[in-house]
């Protein structure tokens, strides 16, 4: 008897698919998001939760002390992306805006209206940012968009501050939260509303069907992208404001950006970053036979749990949790027992932009 084996980082993550819960997309809505590349969702999340959202974001940033000035700007990523950086994978870390520093490099304002984001592992370390992760709003969304085993790789709070709120270029999430074969969904969620004048996100309408354009990887002697970035023409792109507590799915190849924040009001979000690990609409054979991916982040993992399923059953029996869950959360193994072909497909991920 076959059987096939699943490292998993979460169980909860797997029961999206364990409990077979339905999508909440329509059909129409399915059909804008395949041929635009995006979807946004109104009224996604309740005045509540954007508003208990908020207030922890703002317990967790009077509890930090920030000792580590670390910048995340997109202009200058291979200057500013250092190990603090990479180590927020499996911690809660906070980001300044590359503009929050005078001079004499000493804050020009209060740390609260200077921090660019805090990630990335919201989702797994604060319990009310983990509930709202895997709530059955989000499990329900994520089915409909054809995710079967769906893994959570990264969660930011990012703050777009007033007057200072850096700029995102052009890219797409595919770039930097990467499988083989590409598989990211980001899940963007406005706190408050998103408008031209406060950096709302701009989007080009279907490019995603031209697929990935570049990679953001991580070697030897640090980070860079495989290729240089294509030249856009900004008059292709399109404002997509949004109103709190609405949401937009972006499909991994979609190329999208924001505008600096030149304005007195904040643009507060929250975003996620899925990835799939069976790649929904692939067979198996679509993965390659080898490991295929360079790694952008080290692969130091150890698998939470283990399901056996086998291949004349369809119950899942429940294997051994490990307890080194931070190690597993940077990697992601899943291993088809075929004959006497096994096929491995590993998660690279290089934390993306805000």
């Amino acid at each position: 008897m076959h059987k096939i084996i699943v490292l998993i980082q979460n169980p909860r993550r797997n029961l999206y698919q364990i409990m077979g819960i339905a999508g909440s997309l329509t059909p129409d809505q399915l059909e804008f998001y395949n041929s635009q590349g995006y979807l946004v969702i109104e009224s996604f999340a309740s005045e509540d939760e954007i508003g208990a959202l908020r207030k922890r974001m703002n317990e967790l940033l009077t509890q930090s002390d920030c000792s580590v000035s670390s910048v995340f700007s997109t202009k200058n990523q291979k200057k500013t992306t250092d190990n603090y950086f990479f180590e927020s994978a499996e911690k809660i870390s906070f980001f300044f805006e590359e503009k929050a520093f005078g001079d004499d490099g000493e804050l020009k304002q209060p740390k609260e209206l200077s921090i660019n984001k805090v990630g990335h592992a919201l989702h797994e370390l604060d319990p009310l940012y983990k509930e709202f992760t895997y709530s059955s709003k989000v499990s329900s969304l994520v089915s409909s968009l054809g995710y079967r085993r769906p893994v959570v790789m990264q969660a930011m709070y990012i703050f777009k501050q007033p007057g200072i709120g850096g700029e995102v270029v052009p890219h797409q999430d595919n770039s930097f939260v990467y499988t083989d074969p590409p598989s990211c969904t980001g899940l963007w969620m406005a706190l408050e509303d998103s408008t031209t004048v406060n950096g709302c996100l701009w989007a080009i309408p279907g490019s995603h069907k031209n697929g990935l354009v570049r990679r953001f990887i991580r070697g030897e002697n640090g980070v860079t992208f495989d290729r240089p970035s294509p030249c856009y023409d900004q008059k292709d792109f399109v404002p997509i404001e949004m109103k709190a507590g609405s949401l937009i799915a972006i499909h991994g190849d979609l190329i999208h950006q924001s505008f600096e924040n030149l304005s007195a009001k904040s643009r507060h979000a929250y975003s996620l970053h899925l990835n799939l690990m069976d790649a929904n609409g692939h067979q198996t054979t679509g993965f390659k036979e080898k490991t295929c991916l360079s790694l952008s982040m080290p692969l130091r993992y150890k698998p939470v749990c283990v399901y056996r399923v086998s291949s004349t059953h369809d119950h899942l029996l429940l294997g051994t949790l490990n307890s080194n869950k931070n190690m597993a959360r940077k990697a992601l193994v899943v291993s088809f027992a075929s004959r006497n072909t096994i096929c491995f497909c590993l998660v690279s991920v290089v934390l993306s932009l805000g």
